[in-house]
């Protein structure tokens, strides 16, 4: 006999579906080059500082590697030519970041007032208005932090919501 789903057991469900649904290719565009993709880079105007690593991108920003596309008003990258560690952070209403999930073809997109990027951490945080969305599928909350690595995502600085979609068929654990 089977026990009945408990309203925890039915949110784990649903932050395991979106963890499934991040795809660790959002972040690749950001890190060491994993493909041998060009990045290509639209703005209004673009300022950038060699001696401080700095690159900034101000106005209409769309950058694209393959089938992943960020969007914003601002993208600020720094890179630490002694550690090659990388920060960026993407500002926009919102700043996006859109990706087609490679299991159901149904586009991932992650959005928020702030996106920011660390790869030491090797983690994505969303802050303001956060949002992750797959077909009907979403979480939101204020603030929500997801590491590719290992495919976590933690939403706990305000209430959540989740959305289910019952159509979406789940692998049992």
């Amino acid at each position: 006999m089977s026990k009945p789903s408990s309203p925890r057991n039915s949110r784990r469900a649903a932050l395991l579906g979106l963890l499934l649904a991040l795809p660790a290719g959002f972040t690749g565009v950001l890190a060491a080059p994993a493909q041998n993709l060009p990045i290509h880079v639209n703005a209004d105007k673009a300022e950038f500082t060699e001696t401080a690593g700095e690159s900034v991108y101000i106005g209409n920003v769309d950058l694209r590697r393959g089938d992943l596309r960020m969007t914003g008003s601002r993208l600020k990258v720094t890179r630490n030519p002694n550690t090659a560690e990388l920060r960026a952070i993407l500002v926009g209403s919102p700043a996006t970041i859109t990706q087609p999930d490679p299991q159901t073809g149904k586009t991932v997109t992650a959005q928020a007032k702030q996106i920011d990027y660390y790869s030491v951490e090797e983690v994505l945080i969303m802050k303001g208005d956060a949002k992750i969305m797959r077909g009907a599928e979403q979480m939101a909350g204020e603030r929500i932090r997801y590491y590719p690595a290992t495919k976590k995502i933690i939403a706990d600085e305000s209430r959540i919501e989740i959305v289910i979609d019952p159509s979406v068929q789940r692998e049992p654990r």
